[in-house]
């Protein structure tokens, strides 16, 4: 095992347990929700879209806001990768990952996210606000 991989594994270890919704039909989303131990409410979806998924955060049901607690962020993150790495296993059919984050603090947040556990992450940006990030489900660490 490589350091950085032993890194990440150290910093993504801590994660909460989570509940899987599937897509119902009438949403194509596969919705993971988990709750901090500061009680933050938060949702990961995932939607497969034009051979990618496409990920997204909410804390309280909000796209807007990021959890209140910044202590909760290592563990938070941890979730998310775990989440992610799971979702990926059950669907290998799935080459490509995409984040899309509106405003500075989100994009900085899935910037950093994303450079902690990818080999390559790649980003475009749509313009001053939006943030959209990309990588291939081989640069996974």
């Amino acid at each position: 095992m490589s350091r950085a991989s032993a890194i990440l594994n150290e910093l993504f270890q801590d994660s909460y347990p989570y509940d899987y919704r599937p897509p119902d039909g009438i949403s194509k989303e596969h919705a993971y929700h988990f709750k901090t131990d500061s009680g933050d409410k938060l949702s990961v979806w995932i939607e497969h879209h034009n051979n990618a998924a496409d990920v997204m955060f909410a804390s309280h049901g909000s796209i807007n806001v990021t959890g209140r607690h910044p202590r909760d962020a290592q563990k938070v993150f941890g979730t998310v990768y775990h989440i992610l790495k799971h979702h990926l296993k059950e669907h290998p059919e799935i080459p490509t990952v995409k984040f899309l984050g509106f405003g500075k603090s989100r994009k900085k947040l899935y910037s950093h996210f994303i450079s902690r556990f990818t080999t390559r992450p790649k980003e475009k940006r749509d313009d001053e606000k939006w943030g959209r990030y990309e990588f291939d489900r081989d640069e996974i660490r």
